[in-house]
């Protein structure tokens, strides 16, 4: 994928598909707990990909391995969190949460890179900090143990971002994917086997949004987000990526018909604006 264009239709595709994933995780967690609806999904998915591609893995080496486990490693501790966040609040609130990845990945790069952030993108944490508590808060001081899974959740996508920038760089895209799957599979079923019981049945309902979950918000959502995220800066990538959210709440809007309140709606703005100041200002400047 070498076109801009294409590789941005990519992460777009990617943020619709992830965006009706909250409504209907939160809606199969009655039928199955956490782990096992982990395993099934990341299972599932790394299953179709290399019964459809098999012959692109003649080429698994070490470094592929490491890197691949790294990445599910991530990814497993970002969706435990997003998955137990939905069973303690809103698929709105926590698919906004989710935008916080925007603003946290210059932080993670300084981290990583030693890049300090500009006094633009400190501007956009308070911004996003103040969001986050015009949706959370609803007149308490502190944080319910939802909204602050959700925020974690957040910054571990972020972190996820910033990884699939650096450790995807030379490495084919479908063999990394399923390495990621594998390993996030593994923890889920190992988790899943200590800390959850089995499901006595699974509903039809809850089979189909399985099957959903397996083939496009995991299989091909994260070919997109690999493939998409090759072309550009991981910045620009998580200001894509955190459209997720606005799809999200429109979804539990439409379907789940979640209010929208003034202080919700001021709230997702100074979300926004966090994620304006902290991506779109620097490039203004450049030109």
């Amino acid at each position: 994928m070498h076109s801009p264009i294409a590789a941005r239709l990519a992460l777009i595709a990617a943020t619709v598909t992830w965006g009706t994933t909250f409504l209907i995780t939160q809606n199969t967690l009655d039928a199955i707990d956490t782990y096992y609806l982990l395993g099934i999904r990341f299972s599932g998915a790394a299953l179709l990909l290399f019964l459809l591609f098999h012959r692109s893995f003649a080429r698994l080496d070490r470094a592929l391995l490491r890197r691949g486990a790294m990445l599910g490693l991530i990814l497993f501790a970002a969706y435990v969190l997003q998955t137990e966040a939905l069973k303690r609040t809103s698929p709105g609130k926590v698919a906004f949460f989710s935008a916080v990845d925007c603003v946290a990945v210059p932080f993670l790069t300084w981290l990583v890179s030693q890049r300090r952030p500009t006094l633009l993108h400190v501007s956009a944490a308070f911004f996003c900090l103040g969001g986050i508590g015009c949706v959370s808060l609803e007149g308490n001081v502190t944080f319910s143990a939802g909204e602050l899974l959700a925020l974690g959740c957040g910054i571990l996508f972020g972190a996820h971002i910033l990884g699939l920038s650096r450790l995807a760089e030379g490495q084919p895209i479908l063999p990394l994917t399923v390495v990621q799957f594998g390993t996030t599979a593994a923890l889920a079923w190992g988790f899943a086997l200590l800390f959850n019981r089995p499901p006595a049945e699974i509903p039809l309902s809850a089979g189909l949004s399985l099957a959903y979950l397996c083939i496009f918000a995991t299989a091909l959502a994260f070919i997109c987000q690999t493939a998409g995220q090759r072309q550009m800066p991981p910045s620009t990538a998580a200001l894509i990526l955190s459209l997720e959210a606005v799809f999200g709440v429109v979804c539990a809007m439409l379907f789940a018909h979640e209010p929208l309140t003034p202080m919700m709606c001021l709230g997702f703005a100074l979300i926004f604006a966090a994620i304006l100041i902290a991506e779109l200002l620097p490039q203004r400047r450049k030109t």
